[in-house]
């Protein structure tokens, strides 16, 4: 194998790596909106307020990332879908897949920051 396509291929494995990192910090920053807005919910004396929030299904530790973001994002706007496909391809990439095309770094670190500003408590 020639040096280039060496290159090539270290590169897009690094791609990968910094894709599953990046995402990775957004759904900390997710889970951490998640926590704050069920903790305030919860602990609210009004009912209208604490309404489904106070179930002990949002204590555990392993809520699937999907539920949680939708409870701190419209699941109706088009950046949730655009969420969703990333989160997919997290999972592709995370897990050792390769064939599916990245969005560009530069892109979706822009993506992420217009996500971040997004999530509701």
């Amino acid at each position: 194998m020639d040096t280039a396509k060496r290159l090539e291929g270290t590169r897009q494995i690094f791609d990968r790596a910094v894709f599953v990192v990046l995402f990775g910090r957004f759904e900390m920053a997710v889970t951490e909106t998640f926590e704050q807005a069920r903790n305030a919910r919860s602990a609210n004396p009004d009912w209208r307020s604490r309404r489904g929030w106070d179930v002990p299904a949002y204590r555990v530790r392993r809520i699937p990332f999907e539920t949680k973001l939708a409870l701190v994002m419209d699941r109706q706007t088009e950046a949730h879908g655009r969420i969703m496909r990333a989160y997919a391809l997290r999972n592709h990439c995370a897990h050792g897949g390769s064939t599916k095309a990245l969005i560009p770094i530069e892109e979706f670190v822009a993506d992420l920051y217009a996500w971040r500003a997004l999530l509701r408590r």
